[in-house]
C-alpha cells in the first residue's frame, strides 16, 4: 500500500451512488465552492483531473467536483482534519488490526530515520495507516484507491473535477 489521499465530500446523498452516475460539474459551483473554502485566495483555474488520478495534488493545487447532492475537495490541507473514531476505526484503534500488516510495514514501523545520520523515532501505531485510510475510503465514499473495490464501486476515471491553483 502507499496511496495518499486528501479529501473532503460534503453530501445530502449517497456519495458512491452520485460518483456511479459520473454526473458533470457544475463549474461556476465549483469556483465558488473553492473560494468559499478559501477566502482572500487568488482561484486560478487549472487543467481538470479525476477522483481517480488527483487523489494527492500538489501544496497550492486543490481539485473540486459538485454534483446535484454531493460537493467534492481534493486538497492536501485535509490530511490535518480530527475527529471522533467513526465504527470502521474500532478494530485500528482496539489493536485488532496490528498483525495484518505486510512484511514491508512490519520493518517500517520498527524505525523511520527523522534526522541524518543516527537519529530514529518508533511509529506510534501499531497498524498501518494507509489500511485505515483505504477502509475509511470504503466506509464512507464506497470506493478504494489500493485493494479489492467495494461491489459496485465507482468508475473513479469516469468522475470528473476542476482544477485550480491557489495564490
Amino acid at each position: 500500500m502507499g496511496a495518499k489521499d486528501w479529501m473532503i465530500m460534503y453530501a445530502d446523498t449517497d456519495v458512491a451512488g452520485v460518483l456511479r452516475r459520473h454526473p458533470p460539474i457544475d463549474r461556476a459551483a465549483c469556483r465558488a465552492f473553492v473560494e468559499r473554502l478559501h477566502p482572500g485566495a487568488s482561484v486560478i483555474p487549472f487543467e481538470d483531473g479525476t477522483l481517480a488520478d488527483q487523489s494527492n495534488p500538489e501544496d497550492g493545487t486543490v481539485y473540486a467536483g459538485v454534483y446535484p447532492g454531493l460537493s467534492v475537495l481534493l486538497t492536501e490541507e485535509a490530511a490535518q482534519d480530527i475527529g471522533d473514531p467513526l465504527p470502521f476505526e474500532q478494530p485500528f484503534w482496539a489493536g485488532e488490526r496490528a498483525g495484518e500488516d505486510d512484511a514491508d510495514w512490519a520493518e517500517f514501523t520498527k524505525f523511520v530515520v527523522v534526522e541524518r545520520p543516527v537519529a530514529v523515532k518508533q511509529q506510534p501505531f501499531d497498524f498501518n495507516p494507509l489500511e485505515l485510510g483505504e477502509d475509511a475510503l470504503s466506509a464512507l465514499f464506497g470506493f478504494v484507491y489500493e485493494g479489492t473495490p467495494p461491489d459496485d464501486a465507482p468508475d473513479l476515471e469516469q468522475v470528473v473535477l476542476a482544477g485550480y491553483r491557489l495564490s
